[in-house]
């Protein structure tokens, strides 16, 4: 367990260096956020102007409501969209080769790397929120603060799954997979957390849209800050994101990946 802990600490310290490498690369990330408040802020301004029905459809503001929905799509980036660059990324500096060869093993390894990412993100989720309170008057108790905490470590766990199975591909494929990230992009727009998903005028498109994992963790997020803890959980459709990607991932690693050294060597 020491030897894990000590691993972690070193491989965070460098998921850390590469997202923030210098202080001009961390105030540059933390201006890229602000002016994406500043166009959600006044957006939610026109939104609302002279319309009391929208502003009651968002129930708490469209600032808060796309604030929300922009957070919950920082979490699930660890998972979604990061793990292929990751594999990459491990490949072209040799330290797939060298988790293969070590005791720690390649799954270990890449569910340390999964925690760091997760930590690195929070740190992103934690920038949009001060900077909310800051220089737009949101306001964050204790009590929303531990919600918060909570929801990373329940969105972590829910998309862990999705996570091995990306990389897992990754590593079968030797590529990235564009098409992917196109996709993800797409799920993020129609998860709910930019407009509710009822002025799409389906109901089949948002039934279908619903099961999305995206879809039922923005609504419980919003549930969780707003309403009850459990009341707007959608458990079945998290749950089976969580199985179903992590049971694809153990057949993969198990039938194509277990001790075939030729995969850790991925192509850019």
């Amino acid at each position: 367990m020491l030897h894990l802990s000590k691993v972690f600490k070193n491989i965070l310290k460098i998921e850390l260096k590469y997202s923030f490498n210098s202080k001009l690369a961390f105030a540059g990330y933390a201006i890229g956020i602000l002016l994406n408040l500043i166009v959600y802020y006044f957006t939610s301004k026109a939104v609302v102007f002279n319309q009391s029905s929208t502003e009651k459809m968002f129930q708490y503001g469209y600032f808060e409501y796309i604030l929300i929905g922009e957070i919950v799509l920082l979490l699930t980036q660890s998972s979604l969209t990061q793990g292929q660059d990751l594999i990459i990324r491990l490949k072209n500096n040799g330290i797939l080769e060298q988790l293969h060869y070590s005791n720690l093993n390649i799954v270990r390894g890449l569910i340390l790397y999964y925690f760091a990412l997760v930590i690195i993100n929070s740190i992103h989720v934690l920038i949009a929120l001060a900077l909310s309170m800051i220089f737009f008057q949101v306001s964050l108790t204790a009590i929303v603060f531990l919600k918060f905490i909570l929801l990373i470590a329940c969105s972590s766990l829910f998309f862990s799954g999705i996570y091995f199975l990306n990389v897992f591909i990754t590593l079968i494929f030797k590529r990235r997979n564009n098409s992917l990230s196109h996709f993800v992009n797409l799920l993020g727009f129609f998860s709910g957390a930019y407009f509710p998903l009822e002025v799409i005028g389906s109901d089949t498109a948002v039934r279908m849209l619903q099961a999305s994992p995206l879809t039922a963790l923005v609504n419980w997020t919003r549930g969780v800050i707003y309403e009850n803890l459990w009341a707007t959980i959608n458990l079945y459709t998290l749950l089976c994101w969580f199985v179903i990607p992590l049971a694809l991932a153990f057949l993969i690693y198990c039938i194509r990946l277990k001790g075939k050294q030729g995969y850790y060597y991925v192509n850019q």
